[in-house]
């Protein structure tokens, strides 16, 4: 490793004083690639020539390039850049190896968020409040001033309920509001007296609403955020239509984001308030292909029977479903064929364990279909022995709420099921290879073998003239009308144009 990277940080180099300086330092890497990590990096110069120079040093192709920005932009306020390039690295630039291993460390993070200082999640939930406020509502006035006295009732209030600092949780909160441009008057009320700029205002919102927890301060119950889907079209007016998308776990919402047109929409996906529990989250996935007379795949989520998403990746849309299945109280884990884990929101008080195992098998179905075409079902069994805690096939009919009632926490947990199954391609959609012009019986008689032929095992007598046929109908594909080729037989077969071929090539 070169002496540049020391305990997976980078050495400092002299500050460089502007954009342009520092894309004139790097004369190999594409604009586009610059602008990409200029804006991941906050336009911090310093940052961004840590980035730019491990994509130099390091020889990272263009396609791997793109890979490692997706990484950074994925995980953006989750892991430190540094972790993420030296993961990278250490996985020699494998997106997919590079990604499990980064999905690990944030499954372990979020496990543990208990760590996390009470002070930080107020912090977080009303930042996100005020700034929902003014993106919801741009030309309101009273969204853009807030009140001292009322701040300090909301933030004293929830310090009483967790036990946090109220004076440092006040502190942090002040100074983050003057760093998005509040202006303090007199001590009573804050201002917000700039122009609004809805594009900046939303990646501030994305990027706080990334770092939320997924928990119930009720049950003190922390649950492990998915990988989040950054766009995907969603079904409005018989259009698919484009939105970057986050997700609101607070107040159970998705909100979507429209480029073009700068606006924000929000989806209510249950009961907003924190402490109510959840049980009526339902999705269902479908493919859709041949669209627009083309061969594409779609890969489609509908989301409580009423909003229609699609993305053109599967793995997309296991993200989608994963973050939507966080809004329900109760949720299964699974894992598919490739071993990658699942989440499925179900309602225990109406569900049987064999209706789960059943929609969860369709659903498997459905994922091999999309993935390979491979949705006939050979096997499948719920391997009830591994579950946790280990079930029994006695219990199918029983209701989810009468299986898991006595666990700690129910109705608000996850459980794990381990399911087992195969699929392959149905007969009716294979190719056949068969040559239906051959006739399937031939006299022996009509076959002249040559009794010096070797032996060859994978020939057999009774081949040999479909192999003659086929052999006798290409030679006549490549021969007929071929005038070209008849004409050079005939140079070659009367000695035309000897007389130029000088003696030397002879």
């Amino acid at each position: 490793m070169s002496s540049k990277y020391k305990r997976g940080k980078l050495s400092k180099q002299p500050t460089i004083n502007n954009k342009w300086e520092l894309q004139q330092n790097f004369p190999r890497i594409e604009e586009e690639v610059f602008l990409r990590v200029w804006t991941y990096c906050d336009k911090d110069a310093d940052e961004a020539s840590e980035v730019l120079r491990f994509i130099d040093e390091n020889h990272t192709s263009s396609q791997g390039q793109e890979h490692l920005l997706s990484l950074l932009e994925s995980f953006n306020g989750r892991i430190d850049k540094m972790l993420i390039l030296n993961k990278w690295k250490q996985c020699n630039q494998i997106l997919y190896e590079t990604r499990l291993k980064l999905d690990e460390i944030c499954s372990s993070r979020d496990t543990n968020r208990l760590n996390e200082t009470n002070e930080v999640t107020i912090t977080i939930s009303i930042y996100l409040h005020i700034l929902w406020n003014i993106l919801n509502y741009p030309k309101t006035i009273k969204y853009r001033q807030i009140s001292c006295h009322a701040l300090h009732e909301k933030v004293e209030h929830k310090c009483n309920q967790l036990g946090a600092n109220f004076h440092q949780t006040l502190n942090t909160i002040e100074k983050y509001l003057q760093e998005f441009g509040f202006e303090k008057v007199n001590s009573k009320s804050w201002y917000y007296q700039k122009n609004i700029r809805t594009l900046d205002l939303w990646e501030w919102y994305r990027k706080w609403i990334n770092t939320q927890l997924v928990y119930s301060i009720f049950y003190f119950l922390y649950k492990t955020k998915s990988n989040i889907p950054e766009r995907i079209f969603m079904l409005r007016n018989g259009k698919w239509k484009e939105y970057e998308i986050v997700f609101d776990y607070e107040y159970r919402r998705i909100v979507l984001f429209e480029n073009k047109k700068l606006k924000v929409k929000s989806l209510q996906i249950g009961n907003p308030k924190r402490l109510s529990l959840e049980f009526n989250v339902s999705i269902q996935w479908y493919n859709l292909s041949g669209i627009d007379d083309t061969y594409s795949k779609r890969f489609c989520l509908i989301l409580n029977h009423t909003w229609y998403f699609c993305t053109f990746d599967c793995e997309e849309r296991e993200k989608l479903s994963d973050c939507c299945s966080e809004f329900n109280s109760f949720t299964v884990i699974w894992k598919d064929m490739l071993k990658q884990p699942h989440k499925e929101p179900f309602n225990p008080y109406l569900m049987t364990l064999k209706q789960g195992i059943q929609y969860l098998k369709d659903k498997l179905q459905i994922q091999e279909h999309a993935l390979n075409g491979a949705n006939e079902l050979i096997s499948f069994s719920c391997e009830y022995d591994k579950c946790e805690s280990p079930l029994s096939s006695d219990l199918n009919g029983v209701l989810l709420h009468d299986i898991y009632k006595h666990f700690l926490n129910y109705p608000n947990i996850q459980v794990n099921w381990q399911l087992k199954g195969a699929f392959i391609v149905p007969y009716k959609r294979t190719i056949s290879t068969e040559r239906r012009d051959l006739p399937k019986r031939v006299p022996f008689q009509d076959i002249s073998l040559n009794p010096k032929t070797k032996f060859h095992p994978l020939l057999y007598e009774c081949d040999l003239y479909k192999l003659k046929v086929i052999e006798d109908k290409l030679q006549t594909k490549v021969t007929r009308n071929n005038e070209l080729q008849k004409l050079f037989h005939e140079v070659i077969k009367n000695d035309y144009l000897c007389d130029l071929i000088t003696k030397n090539l002879l």
